[in-house]
């Protein structure tokens, strides 16, 4: 196994001053060698297989692949021979054989076959402001808060006095204070400017969220009577949610935008196949969990607390 030997070397490169300090070279082997195998340095066989993809890869003629995998050999060779005892070898081999690995897991992820619908709806139901973001309403709201049954009727008729009282407001201050100025008795009355929503609900922030982050979202009833409003600065009616009874006042309206088609198939495509991917890494690491013994040391907790992380 050659291949991730010579990658480990060409790791430790960095640390080698020269290759010329190397100390004398392993002997030039010669005579009939193993089918598929052309070189042999030290122990290590080069096969043509190796060959072949570092020609691929690095669009190399024969023999200059050829000439490119026996260096790496060699460097492999050196690093074995300068950094086995100081342990930092085997670390390299692991990360090396780490990497291979989730490139096979990849691998396996792609020849699965094309994205699936479900697999499209679970990617756009995570990253749709990257990859199709819908139209948005700002708004600023004045809801007469119902805490009680008996509230309802009451909470309506107030509602409605506040239509009328900011029905000829121009500005958001202007919408605010016209329904602050209503008598509002024992009703409690919120006005708040809210971020923009969806016509579903889905607050869009106006900078990208955080991998993984919550947005956060309204009451349909709310973000449909938003978006139904005909022009900014314009109001709704008296629109009922679990809260209790808003008039919205339409601030700003942000336009639908989603990537060309062709970027946004090739987007989708490769968070499938990372998803593919990361779910085989979990299924292995589980499986290899169950069969592998793992024993952490009493002190290893103390010793992890006296790590210091510079900031």
């Amino acid at each position: 196994m050659v291949e991730w030997r010579s990658w480990v070397g060409c790791a430790c490169a960095g640390l080698i001053a020269a290759c010329g300090d190397a100390g004398t070279p392993p002997p030039a082997r010669s005579g009939t060698f193993h089918e598929g195998i052309l070189a042999m340095v030290g122990d290590d066989a080069i096969h043509a297989e190796t060959v072949r993809r570092v020609m691929k890869v690095q669009g190399l003629a024969a023999s200059a692949a050829l000439d490119r995998a026996v260096r790496d050999a060699l460097f492999a060779r050196e690093a074995r021979q300068r950094y086995e005892r100081e342990h930092l070898l085997p670390v390299l081999e692991r990360a090396v054989l780490a990497r291979r690995l989730l490139e096979a897991l990849q691998a396996e992820a792609r020849a699965r076959g094309p994205s699936t619908t479900e697999e499209v709806a679970q990617v756009l139901g995570r990253s749709w402001y990257d990859i199709d973001r819908p139209s948005a309403a700002r708004t600023i709201h004045a809801a007469v808060l119902v805490k009680s049954e008996a509230q309802m009727g009451p909470a309506r008729a107030l509602a409605g006095r506040i239509l009328g009282a900011v029905q000829d407001a121009k500005t958001a201050q202007e919408f605010e204070h016209a329904a602050r100025s209503v008598e509002a008795g024992t009703l409690e009355v919120r006005v708040e400017t809210l971020p923009p929503v969806a016509r579903d609900g889905r607050i869009v922030p106006d900078e990208p969220p955080l991998p993984g982050a919550t947005v956060g979202e309204l009451e349909e009833p709310f973000a449909r009577a938003a978006h139904d409003i005909e022009r900014v600065g314009g109001s709704s009616g008296v629109v009922e949610t679990s809260y209790g009874f808003h008039v919205i006042r339409l601030l700003a309206r942000t336009e639908a935008w989603s990537l060309p088609e062709a970027e946004r198939k090739q987007r989708v495509d490769a968070e499938v196949i990372s998803d593919r991917a990361r779910a085989l890494e979990q299924s292995l690491v589980e499986s290899l969990t169950r069969q592998t013994a793992v024993r952490v040391e009493r002190d290893a907790a103390d010793l992890t607390s006296r790590v210091v992380v510079a900031p």
